[in-house]
């Protein structure tokens, strides 16, 4: 498998400002409390000196790195070697309607290029799929 457009894979850095965002600890609030026992949760809080808190992996999280990493891989453009494997069915449709009839500006028929262009693809398929 071989990709595309590789590049297209540094989107992958993005998980790493998504995880530092989760992992800061968030600005405090001034807030009105009715009880000096809420007080205590408040200043234990505010003892607390490290920015950073231990990451909690919550789903919204999980949704933002999935998608993040699943854009990167589409944005990267995976393909595959190509070619038709041995012992494959090759199907080839021609539309026939009146509109394939109407003259081209190279002398013959659209019908008729189809049908040249269908000859030349399965002169070009290995002989085990033709």
């Amino acid at each position: 498998m071989t990709w595309l457009s590789p590049w297209s894979l540094l989107w992958l850095g993005l998980t790493v400002p998504l995880v530092l965002l989760y992992v800061l600890k968030r600005k405090r609030v001034d807030r009105v409390i009715g009880s000096t026992l809420l007080w205590e949760a408040a200043l234990r809080d505010l003892r607390a000196e490290r920015p950073w808190k231990r990451l909690i992996p919550t789903v919204a999280l999980l949704l933002q790195l999935l998608a993040i990493v699943l854009g990167a891989l589409a944005l990267g453009r995976p393909a595959g070697a190509g070619g038709v494997p041995t012992g494959a069915t090759v199907a080839l449709v021609v539309d026939t309607s009146a509109s394939m009839a109407a003259r081209s500006g190279h002398g013959g028929s659209r019908l008729e290029r189809a049908v040249e262009v269908g000859r030349e693809l399965a002169r070009a398929l290995p002989p085990a799929a033709a």
